[in-house]
Order: C-alpha cells, then structure tokens, then sequence
C-alpha cells in the first residue's frame, strides 16, 4: 500500500527565534563549560515555551525555532525567558551568565508535511532575532499593535523601519528592553543603539564626511598651518 503523504497547510502563527549569545567562541574556549550552560539555557527555554502553549519546531545548536497559537503567550513566553536569565546573570561570573537574543514576528506560515515552516513569517522572525541585542526582545510591528494594549512591555525603543536582508516591505521594529536606561552612559548607548539601526550604512559614510569636512575647517580656522619664514 503506498504511502499517504500530507499535504502542505498554511496557518496564521506567532513565531519566535532565539540564540544564546557568544555560544561559538565560548565553544572554542572551553567546550565542557559550554555545553553545561547550553543544556541549562535549553531547560529554561523548553520550560518557558511549554508554559505559555507553545511548540517547539526544531533547534539548531544554541537556537531555538518556535511557534504559538497565539501572538500574547509569545511575548509572555520572550518576557519570562529573558527574566530568568536576567535573575540568573545577577548571581553569577561573567563565564557562567547566559544571554539571549530573542525575534518575534507574526504572519502567515507554510507546514511542510514533515512539520518543518517556511514563509514570510519565519524569515522576518529570523531576522529579528538577528537584530535583536544581548538581553532584549526584538517585534515586529504586528506583533506590537497586538500586545500593547495588552501586556506591561517594559521599556519600549523604536528601531524605526530598518532594512532586513531579503525581506520586501519595510516595516517598523522594536527593541523592548528589560529595564528603562539608567544614567547618562546607558542612556547614550541606547540613542546610539537608535541611530545604528535605523541608518544605513551609506548614510553613516555620509556623516562620517560631514565630520571629516566639519573637523578639517575647524583645524584651518583654530589652528592655522604656520608656513616657514623666508
């Protein structure tokens, strides 16, 4: 009898990808060590996911590729992931703390019949979780305007519309933070974060020549070139 196979389905899904910082060049340092802080990184994650409905697609070494039926637990899910690591970094020497870059993103997903997903929504959701800082959790607009009204965000910073690599339509992106900026050092970092998101880096070449320009006139008018006496 042959074989009956499924058929491809698509399905509205929130799609989450997470990444555990630094996991290669820890590897290359000390792959024991390594490994047991992955193994705890992978407990958490699969502890927060179950939780909050969701379901675990497949992993990828340190990566995580996961979808819920609902784009609320998502963040619920990000937010408690990042809480714990956040309780366990404070406890801990910078060789033991573990740190994460999450991507979240709402959309029409494809499920292939041996479960894998491909789409728009994993792509943009990849991509988030690429641009996503240590500690943070990087949303696409959809998924914001699905959430802010009904969850406490923390410290929400609009990335403006940056491009993402093979992705159409631009759309906005935001960072939520764990804690709001404290001090004038963390609040610059955070306008810096700002600017280096939503530029591209032709306009960064751009500013860098109005610096060169603007720095070269100032050395003419404040201090001179003294020429040689004849």
């Amino acid at each position: 009898m042959a074989e009956v196979v499924q058929p491809e389905t698509r399905k509205l899904a929130a799609i989450m990808f997470t990444d555990m910082v630094d996991f290669s060049r820890q590897m290359g340092v000390d792959e024991a060590h390594t490994l047991r802080l992955l193994a705890l990184h992978n407990q958490v994650i699969e502890h927060a996911v179950a939780t909050h409905q969701g379901h675990v697609i497949k992993t990828a070494g340190d990566g995580f590729l996961i979808e819920f039926p609902s784009v609320v637990h998502a963040v619920q899910c990000a937010q408690s992931i990042q809480t714990h690591f956040h309780t366990h970094n404070a406890k801990k020497a910078k060789a033991d703390q573990i740190h994460v870059r999450i991507g979240l993103h709402e959309g029409d997903i494809l499920v292939q019949s041996n479960g894998d997903v491909l789409g728009d929504g994993v792509n943009i959701a990849s991509r988030l979780q690429t641009l996503a800082e240590p500690d943070t959790i990087c949303i696409s607009r959809k998924v914001y305007e699905e959430v802010e009204k009904k969850l406490d965000l923390g410290t929400v910073l609009s990335l403006g519309q940056p491009k993402l690599k093979n992705i159409v339509q631009r759309q906005h992106i935001y960072l939520l933070l764990a804690k709001p900026p404290t001090g004038l050092r963390q609040t610059l970092q955070v306008q810096r974060l700002k600017l280096s998101r939503r530029m591209r880096p032709v306009h960064w070449l751009a500013v860098a020549g109005v610096l060169l320009i603007v720095g070269a006139v100032l050395t003419v008018r404040y201090f001179p070139v003294l020429l040689p006496s004849t």
